[in-house]
């Protein structure tokens, strides 16, 4: 399911989308949607009461998961559950109290997280990014500037690229990842 949809754009617009206008909307959000999710190494959900399963290589003591944990479901290693008193849950990542067997996808872990939705500021840039992306679809991502010298003004195409106010809070969510 998709972070933001269209009417959002459009509300930010102040315009209503044409049945074109929504499908490159809809477009541009599936797009942005993978950027993100990509660029900060997770993904939010729309409902915390869904089970979140990740499989993790063993020869680590430390699990990063995609997405903050709020409640450990069961943490398995080798298809044997371990104890609760084998883990600690410290929301962005969970110690293991040894090194799991060096297996390739040896541990999993279910879990509940907390994060419902896409945070608030990170959902208005993404709102504001495919605004941009929108408005200067016609000019083939390009946006225009004016530079202006006394009575002389000059209006030129840019290349745009990510908005600085989204690359600043997309990279606030960022997980680094783990090598």
């Amino acid at each position: 399911m998709a972070y933001i949809v269209n009417t959002d754009v459009g509300k930010y617009l102040n315009i209503t989308l044409t049945t074109d206008g929504q499908a490159l909307v809809d477009s541009l959000i599936a797009a942005v949607d993978a950027y993100i999710d990509s660029y900060c190494n997770r993904t939010w959900t729309i409902n915390s009461t869904t089970n979140i399963v990740e499989t993790f290589d063993g020869n680590i003591d430390t699990l990063f998961p995609k997405q903050h944990v709020k409640t450990i479901v069961s943490i398995t290693e080798n298809g044997q559950a371990l104890d609760t008193s084998k883990y600690w849950n410290y929301g962005s990542y969970i110690k293991l109290a040894h090194t799991a067997i060096d297996l390739p996808q040896t541990i999993v872990l279910t879990y509940k997280t907390d994060d419902n939705a896409l945070p608030i500021d990170l959902k208005q840039a993404e709102i504001q990014w495919v605004a941009d992306m929108f408005k200067s679809a016609n000019d083939a991502g390009k946006v225009t500037s004016r530079v202006s010298m006394g009575p002389i003004g000059v209006d030129f195409l840019v290349q745009d690229g990510i908005p600085k106010f989204v690359a600043m809070i997309i990279t606030k969510y960022r997980l680094q990842p783990v090598l």
